[in-house]
């Protein structure tokens, strides 16, 4: 029960500071402006917009605003109070290090899926009065999933708040992550088949080596496993794409339980033997 008790104390701690009212103003503002600027935009050019069609136009901006939030909402949540002194009261309860660690992930995980949440009901109430058709099992699927891709970057934010000694250093690390996996990463198996091959293109298909480091990145595990709740004509890959195993749904889901797990596992490692 002790990771439920440090969770509820997150999560009763973002109530008080606000975090939670900002957050959930903030996505309140994106997803219903969003639904409605979607809804002026497309019914001019084509009568029969749906909330499918609304999925695949939010997939970007949701791509990056969600592992942006979700950094923020978690890089400080051990760092910042192993910098206070509050993390030795916090142990000095019945509380084990791992308990701080999945409490801290679970609360903030919990604080961003509110958010969340709440953005989304607006966006479905605005779909249902201006859209012409609505499918309640695809965007409860869509909601799901996005909710999964922001606990996935709250768990890597705390992952990396439990392996770090000061704020300044999570915060270069979360940049750092966030600059990598979401603007540069497509650059890397490029560059790297240019190091072995001294080719920038390839004379037929890629390899798989090249496939499989394309689509392991969160946002295009994310992107793939969209693909498990919309229409297979939607229209969610991207242009060009070669068919393999790496951009089915099912792998994306797996490569997002991956990241949610296994940068965690490290800070916490790290975490357990630091002397605090």
């Amino acid at each position: 029960m002790s990771v439920v008790t440090v969770a509820k104390k997150d999560f009763a701690d973002a109530i008080r500071s606000k975090v939670l009212l900002a957050l959930a103003t903030l996505f309140v503002l994106f997803a219903g402006g969003a639904a409605y600027i979607f809804a002026e935009f497309f019914s001019g050019a084509n009568e029969a917009i749906s909330a499918v069609g609304f999925i695949v136009f939010l997939l970007g901006p949701v791509g990056t605003l969600v592992p942006l939030t979700g950094l923020i909402v978690g890089y400080k949540a051990i760092v910042g109070e192993r910098e206070s002194g509050s993390l030795k009261f916090l142990l000095a309860l019945p509380h084990t290090r791992r308990d701080v660690v999945l409490g801290k992930v679970v609360g903030r995980s919990g604080v961003l899926a509110t958010a969340i949440l709440a953005g989304f009901a607006l966006a479905a109430v605005i779909a249902i009065a201006l859209y012409s058709s609505f499918s309640p099992a695809t965007f409860l699927g869509f909601t799901a999933l996005t909710l999964l891709f922001g606990a996935v970057f709250v768990s890597v934010g705390v992952g990396i708040s439990a392996s770090t000694s000061s704020s300044s250093k999570a915060t270069a690390a979360v940049i750092g992550f966030f600059l990598l996996f979401e603007f540069l990463w497509g650059l890397i198996p490029t560059l790297l088949n240019y190091a072995i091959t001294g080719s920038f293109g390839f004379r037929g298909p890629p390899p798989s080596w090249y496939q499989f480091l394309t689509n392991i990145s969160p946002s295009a595990a994310f992107g793939n496993a969209i693909k498990l709740v919309l229409p297979a004509d939607a229209g969610v890959s991207m242009p060009g794409q070669v068919t393999s195993v790496f951009a089915e749904g099912w792998f994306g889901l797996l490569i997002l339980f991956a990241w949610a797990l296994i940068p965690l596992a490290l800070g916490y490692l790290r975490f357990e033997r630091a002397d605090l």
